[in-house]
């Protein structure tokens, strides 16, 4: 669309632009999803380990790892799932960046 209205926007430009409204309007909601799920009694979670290709200052061959949270389906009218991503092994616990 943006070739045939010949208007120049780079593909970071754009990215960036998603980045900036999903962190000023969608970041409240997921907050709030996360206080919801860690009031939950039972928190399932799963660790996926992924590889980000391109991705500034790192190796092609380095492991990020995706985590993917939800209540119990005990509490299925009240579940909540969430997920986080972060770039290496090290650093805070999965919950600390839900």
């Amino acid at each position: 669309m943006r070739k045939r209205l010949k208007v120049d926007l780079k593909r970071s430009t754009m990215a960036n632009w998603v980045i900036q409204t999903a962190e000023t309007y969608l970041k409240p909601f997921s907050e709030a999803y996360r206080q919801e799920l860690l009031r939950q009694p039972v928190i399932h979670a799963d660790e996926t380990v992924l590889q980000v290709n391109k991705e500034p200052g790192r190796d092609a061959t380095a492991e990020s790892r995706i985590w993917a949270y939800a209540s119990s389906k005990r509490a299925e009218r009240d579940r909540s799932d969430i997920s986080g991503m972060r770039k290496a092994a090290k650093g805070p616990a999965p919950g600390e960046n839900a």
